[in-house]
């Protein structure tokens, strides 16, 4: 059985997808199964992966009939995998060589169920840096920013146990966008505990075909939507007034005592309800 499963959604993806495949191939953790998910592809992806899989016995590809999502595709590749860990990318990213094997070091720890870490969004070609996405350490700072309005689970910057996947029957397919938000909650619900390698192990590639590419007004808005529909689910309702005021507060901005007063009692509300 190898260490890791790492599994790759792909759909359309044939600009970028050979330097997605080959930083996989050139990780410093050998012992790994590669299994390639075509989801549909109209393009010539399923080829490109094809290829590599001839060339190496750690690469499996399975495509699928039609175009189902990404969340669909991810769980295919979960249901095949025989690995313990689970790591996912993304078929237009890049992982740094030594991103499986610190990330498995910090999934060994006791207590450490998922693990992701920071990354860079470059542009479409990587010759321009967009942003620097620090991740925080731990599980409460993980949490906590979560709760404050700030993203902190990428899906191809993760690796999880399989076991606990499959127990929360993995992504959810219904989600289109804001999956990985719905992740992190089930999750939570589950009392699992985060982590993150704090170190730059991921880029990410912005362009016009993936969602790091929309506007930012209207990303932000549907991001603040989504983070809302997150935290019902562990949270009877959450107003936007409350998003607000974690999100100012996470930010350091100044409050008046009433907002104070008001984020105190709704940050009360919600860690009752993780650890009860």
């Amino acid at each position: 059985m190898p260490q890791v499963s790492v599994v790759m959604p792909v759909y359309n993806s044939e600009l970028y997808l050979a330097e997605a495949i080959e930083s996989i191939l050139a990780q410093t953790c050998t012992d790994f199964e590669f299994i390639i998910v075509d989801d549909g592809s109209t393009d010539r992806s399923y080829d490109i992966a094809s290829a590599f899989e001839q060339h190496d016995h750690r690469v499996r590809c399975m495509k699928l009939g039609r175009n189902t999502g990404s969340s669909a595709a991810r769980n295919r590749g979960l249901q095949a995998a025989s690995s313990e860990y689970v790591a996912f990318m993304d078929a237009d990213d890049v992982s740094v060589p030594s991103r499986l094997k610190k990330q498995i070091a910090l999934l060994e720890q006791p207590g450490i169920d998922v693990v992701s870490c920071s990354s860079h969004l470059y542009n479409h070609d990587l010759t321009q840096k967009l942003a620097n996405r620090l991740a925080p350490p731990d599980h409460p700072n993980i949490v906590f920013n979560f709760f404050t309005g700030n993203r902190i689970l990428y899906g191809g910057l993760m690796i999880a146990r399989r076991g606990l996947l499959l127990k929360i029957s993995g992504w959810n397919e219904q989600k289109l966008y804001g999956e990985e938000i719905d992740m992190f909650c089930r999750l939570l619900r589950h009392r699992v505990r985060f982590a993150n390698v704090p170190e730059i192990l991921y880029i990410q590639r912005a362009h016009q075909s993936n969602k790091s590419s929309n506007p930012i007004p209207i990303a932000a808005r549907q991001r603040h939507e989504w983070h809302r529909q997150g935290l019902r689910m562990l949270w009877d309702d959450v107003s936007f007034s409350t998003l607000s005021r974690f999100s100012r507060f996470r930010r350091g901005d100044k409050l008046s005592w009433q907002e104070r007063r008001a984020a105190k009692r709704d940050m009360r509300r919600i860690v009752k309800r993780i650890i009860d």
